[in-house]
């Protein structure tokens, strides 16, 4: 059989696409495996402590500043715990997911030690892929102050 240089073209071109094909959208289960869920109420954690040791500072006088408690300990008495993670969106092309939670945020007040939560439905957050694993990014703290403003 005598193949033609048309025959030849055609089955280059008709193969030349192969290598095109859509990238495999990111592995959505991802978002609530449990590395990611640590990980990200970890990152969510960070920022609450961050906004309650400034919050403590900001309302102490300089004479009390000797009191402020350290942000070692602040940590040790918060508390955050995220649940019914999901998936928002999944970006093929950059192999980006985005995910959604329920936090809950308590924090024990020291000396009275009365317990004050707060809970909501997060921001989302996103993950995206890195050269060594998953690089996860949350929202900055602005988005978690009407959440630790309403804290009871």
């Amino acid at each position: 059989m005598k193949i033609t240089s048309t025959t030849a073209i055609a089955a280059a071109f008709a193969l030349g696409g192969c290598d095109r094909l859509p990238p495999p959208a990111p592995d959505t289960s991802i978002c609530w495996a449990p590395a990611t869920k640590s990980k990200v109420t970890e990152m969510f954690q960070s920022q609450v402590v961050e906004y309650i040791a400034k919050a403590i500072n900001d309302g102490t006088t300089e004479a009390n500043k000797k009191d402020v408690p350290s942000r070692d300990e602040i940590k040790g008495r918060v508390i955050v715990t995220l649940d019914m993670l999901h998936v928002t969106a999944a970006d093929a092309a950059s192999g980006r997911l985005t995910c959604g939670a329920n936090i809950a945020i308590q924090f024990r007040r020291r000396g009275d030690e009365k317990l004050m939560s707060a809970s909501a439905s997060s921001p989302e957050f996103q993950i995206y892929k890195g050269e060594t694993g998953p690089v996860y990014s949350v929202p900055g703290p602005i988005l978690l102050k009407p959440l630790l403003d309403k804290m009871e």
